[in-house]
Order: structure tokens, then sequence, then C-alpha cells
């Protein structure tokens, strides 16, 4: 205002035209009262050429000096080696033997460096996201403090005092100059500074949390101006995030290929325990679900259902790794827990996040900030299964319920071979017991040939004298194989209820065979008897 005060009074000077009256106390209601006077009107245009050409130049400049201030202080989160299928650095590749060991004379293994899934977690980084209203930073008190930041936190900054700065600006020139064509010529060399800057700075960005927490920012800027309802700078978004979703699946796709059949080699070591690709794995797929949380729509700034398909193709591939890294064992109990103690800790991480997230939209409703996803019909999960969306929305509670299968599946594995070792021929009994019966549909209180009472007592003698001590050997190895507690404490409990199912099935098994099975099923150890002692075996 202070420089267009400073024109209008030079050209007052210099031509002598009639200023209107109310302009001093209304100076946004008009400058020049032109008919009549073609020489005013002349020098009203030169007026706004000159301060458009003054006034953008000012913005530009300090702009840029403000982005080249905060980007000496960048921090880079990841790097091009940053990626989900990497060899451990603990773990040196102890089964690759003869042939990779000569490949690695010519040539230098890329390894993870140590806790490399914290480059995968958000942590305080999501704080960025609540941070829009606050100050931008102030680069030399912020140097002098001796801060570093990652690079979307100097995109947030810049961007508060960009969309700051054109809303202001925007709305002084619709008063003043009556004319928003003043603010697209003036402030379109000040947003092709920030433009350029960031492609250029995103051509060295590998840090894909880091782009997509940019997504987000775009987004929130974009919901900002609609709520101000200052329109100017629509184009200039539309044009950032067309800048950084393609970036985003670029990244993303690196990290996808770095898990490619083949990469197993390098990253078994021949340990049944969580590997750093696990690890590195659930740490990424938490912090995109939680990012992507209330954004189940397909609308202009989020292509959900693209999103959800690349989480999928990745899930997929992490499964098939596994999988594969499981086969990669001699003994195939130690390829079961490998992948139950995986899946577990891939299911605990999306649950601790869905956690977390639930609680902050809670507290965002309390204090009377609704949020998207609260706001929105929720859709079906990417697999077309409906689910109860909670913090991760229904994207996670699909991810987090595909995890839980599969690591069912593996559990029930586990409970078969276990059970076969200590309590094979009741098993095999009863399993053999069932098809007869079907096959040959013998009808209730008739003896199924081959599984008679009279058959199955030597049976129930060998497991009345057997079975607390067996149970206490499952007990003891479920606690040495499986090496977390949680997961173990589960692995046992499915361990003796299948157990307990298959002692009732045979019960059953033998009153369905008339008097002499119904006398036998009462001699025997009685069901609360074993689950009094499972209980005691398994609180201690």
């Amino acid at each position: 205002m202070h420089l267009v005060c400073s024109l209008l009074y030079t050209v007052e000077q210099v031509a002598g035209c009639q200023r209107l009256p109310h302009a001093v106390s209304m100076p946004h209601q008009g400058v020049y009262q032109t008919d009549g006077y073609p020489f005013c009107a002349l020098l009203s245009v030169q007026l706004r050429n000159e301060y458009i050409g003054i006034m953008s130049k000012v913005l530009a400049g300090h702009l840029r000096t403000y982005l080249v201030s905060l980007e000496k202080m960048v921090s880079p989160v990841a790097g091009p080696t940053d990626v989900l299928g990497v060899a451990d650095t603990s773990s040196s590749n102890v089964v690759t033997g003869g042939v990779n060991t000569m490949m690695s004379l010519f040539s230098k293994a890329v390894t993870s460096r140590p806790n490399a899934e914290k480059v995968f977690e958000l942590g305080d980084r999501l704080n960025v996201l609540s941070q829009l209203d606050k100050p931008a930073i102030i680069p030399h008190m912020a140097d002098f403090e001796g801060k570093r930041f990652p690079y979307e936190v100097i995109f947030r900054n810049v961007h508060k005092l960009l969309v700051d700065t054109a809303s202001s600006e925007f709305l002084f020139c619709l008063d003043f100059w009556e004319d928003e064509g003043v603010f697209k010529e003036l402030f379109g060399p000040v947003v092709a500074v920030v433009e350029g800057d960031l492609t250029e700075q995103l051509q060295h960005q590998h840090d894909v949390l880091c782009v997509l927490l940019m997504i987000r920012l775009n987004a929130e800027h974009r919901a900002l101006m609609l709520k101000r309802r200052v329109p100017c700078l629509d184009d200039y978004l539309d044009r950032i995030n067309l800048l950084l979703w393609p970036r985003f699946k670029v990244l993303f796709d690196v990290q996808a290929a770095s898990i490619r059949p083949g990469v197993e080699r390098s990253l078994f070591s021949n340990a049944v325990e969580v590997t750093g690709l696990t690890r590195r794995y659930a740490a990424f797929a938490a912090s995109c679900l939680t990012l992507m949380a209330d954004h189940n729509a397909d609308d202009s700034v989020f292509k959900a259902s693209s999103f959800y398909e690349m989480l999928e193709r990745l899930w997929a591939a992490i499964f098939d790794m596994l999988l594969r890294m499981s086969n990669m064992f001699k003994d195939r109990r130690q390829g079961i827990i490998f992948l139950i103690l995986n899946y577990n800790h891939i299911r605990t991480v999306l649950r601790e996040a869905d956690s977390s997230a639930a609680q902050r939209l809670s507290s965002s409703s309390g204090n009377g900030a609704g949020s998207r996803q609260q706001q929105q019909q929720p859709p079906l999960s990417p697999n077309g299964r409906a689910t109860i969306a909670g913090g991760l929305g229904s994207a996670g509670a699909a991810a987090i319920k595909e995890c839980e299968d599969q690591l069912a599946a593996c559990t029930s594995l586990y409970v078969e071979d276990q059970l076969s070792v200590h309590f094979r021929d009741l098993v095999d009994f009863v399993k053999k017991a069932e098809q007869q019966q079907k096959r040959n549909a013998v009808p209730e209180g008739q003896p199924i040939a081959g599984f008679t009472p009279a058959q199955a007592a030597p049976l129930l003698r060998d497991f009345s004298g057997r079975w607390k001590a067996s149970i206490e050997a499952m007990h003891r190895e479920v606690l040495a194989q499986v090496t977390e507690p949680n997961c173990a404490r589960s692995v046992l409990q499915a361990s003796m209820t299948q157990l307990l199912l298959y002692y009732t099935r045979l019960l059953e098994l033998l009153k369905k065979q008339g008097p002499e099975g119904v006398a036998l099923a009462r001699e025997v150890v009685n069901i609360p008897a074993i689950m009094y002692e499972i209980k005691r075996i398994t609180k201690g």
C-alpha cells in the first residue's frame, strides 16, 4: 500500500490529474477519474504495470531468499539405498554359499544401515500436518539454534508464506485495482520460483514418505484456500499435485522393485526371527495407511483406489518373499515359525497404528474438528470385502484382516504339526474314524468298522498315562521356538484348544457307537480336568 501511495503521489505531481475527493479515505474504491482525461487513463495503465513489475520482483526475491535460507537446514531422512529389500548389516548372509561369496569379491553388496526401519516410520513427522496454522520458521533464528528439518517441513513453511501472501494480495488487487488479472500477472513469477525449486528438489528426493506428506500438505492448503474462498492458487496447487503424485509412484515402484523374486537369498539369514524386510515393510505400510486414513474417496486430490491397489501389490510381493524365505529352512516347522513371527509383527504394528489413528480422530472430533473419514461413507475395502473402518480406515482394516488370516493359517499348520508329534495316534484315529463314518454313513448306535470302542481303549489308556507330561512338553516347546511372548501365548492357546477339540471329537465318536462306547467315554479323563491342567500350565 505504501508503494501504491508513493506511485500515486508521483503521478499527481507529474500529470496534475484530478484525484477523487474520497480517494484518501477510501483508497480501495478507485484511483482516478479518467473520464475526459485520456492522459490520466494512460498513466493509470502505467501505474498498474509499474506496480505489477515492482511487487512481483520484491515478492519473488523475498521468497527466493527464504527458500535458499531454509534449504540450507534440510536434513534428508532417506537416501537412494533406503529400500525395503536391502540386506541387513546384522545378518551377513550366512547361507549364500560359494556363488554369492564369489560374486561379493567383484561387487559391493548394498546393505541397510542400523535401525533402517526408522526411515519408514512417521513418528514426529506426522506433526507437520497439525502445524498448518503456526507461523513460518524464521531462518536465521532456526539456524542459530542449530535446527535441522526434513524437507516436508520446508515445504510447509514456504507454502504457508505463499498462501498467506497470495490471499492478502489477491483481495487487495480485487479491491484496489478491481481486476483479477493484476494478481495473475503479479503472482505468476512468484509461484514460478517455488514451483521451479520444487521441481528441481523432487529430482533428488528419495524419501517416499516425504512426498506423501507433501501431497497431504498440498491437499490441506487447497482446503484452506477453499475455506477462505480465495481461488487464486487453484491452478498452482493442481500443478503441484501433478508434480508430487508421479514422483510418489516412482519412489513407491522403487520400493516394490527391491523385493523382486531372487532377492530372498541376500535377505535370508537362516535365523528364525523377524527380518529387517518385515520391520521395514510394517513401518512403511502403517505410515502410508495413517497418512491416507481419512481419504477414502477418488477425489481430484487423492486417487484412493489407485493408492490402495499399489499397497495390495506391495503386500502380495512381501507375502511371496516371506513364503520363499520360509521354504529355504531345512526344517519345515522352522519355516512355519518364521512366517508366524513375521506375520505377527506386521499385525502388531498395523494394530498399533490403527489405535493411534483412532485416538487422533477421537480427539479431533472431540474438539469439534471432524475428520473426512467421519464425514464420508466408508467404501468397501480394495479386495471388495466390507470391513469395519477403524483409525486406519477401511483399507487399514482390510490389511489387518488379511494379515490375521495368514497368521491364523500358519498357526494352524504349526498346531497340527505339533499335535502330530505329541498325540499322533489320537489325531490319526479321530480323522480316519470321521472319514469312515461319513463314507459308510454309519447310523448312530452302530460301531464304526475298524474304529470300535474296543480298538479305541488302548489309545485312551495311553492318553491317560501321559497327557500331562505331553502338555508340559508342548508348553516348553512353544516357549523355546516362538520367541515373541505374546505370539507364543497365542500359539500355545491354539495348540491346547485344538487338542481339546480332537479329544472332544473322539469322545463324541465313542458315544455314538452304543452303550459300550458311552461306558468307555465315562471312564477316561474328563475334559474339565484337562482344561484345569492347561490353565495351570499356561498361567505359570
